[in-house]
């Protein structure tokens, strides 16, 4: 059984789910200081990840095999901007802030 949404924790109680989403929306709504996925990727990393991204998807489609579903991740960072391995390193494409 799965809780609210899949990644959430599966629970026994109503109000611990219920803390659960507070949390989450808490987190959601700090804002760019203390947001942990904090965007870093600039927009020509963005449009060369989205373009490899489908193009993946479409080698997967025309050869009819599972290694298109590999598009899922570069696909994923373009449009959310923000890739999970840039992270630790503090590297950013994203340029400064205006």
């Amino acid at each position: 059984m799965f809780g609210a949404a899949f990644l959430l924790p599966v629970t026994r109680s109503r109000s611990a789910a219920r803390k659960c989403l507070m949390l989450i929306s808490v987190g959601a709504r700090q804002g760019r200081e203390g947001d942990t996925m904090k965007r870093n990727m600039g927009m020509v990393d963005r449009v060369i990840r989205m373009v490899a991204g489908l193009a993946i998807a479409t080698a997967g489609i025309y050869f009819q095999n599972l290694l298109g579903l590999i598009a899922i991740i570069p696909i994923a960072t373009a449009l959310v901007g923000f890739c999970p391995l840039y992270a630790p390193f503090g590297f950013s494409t994203r340029g400064k802030d205006v």
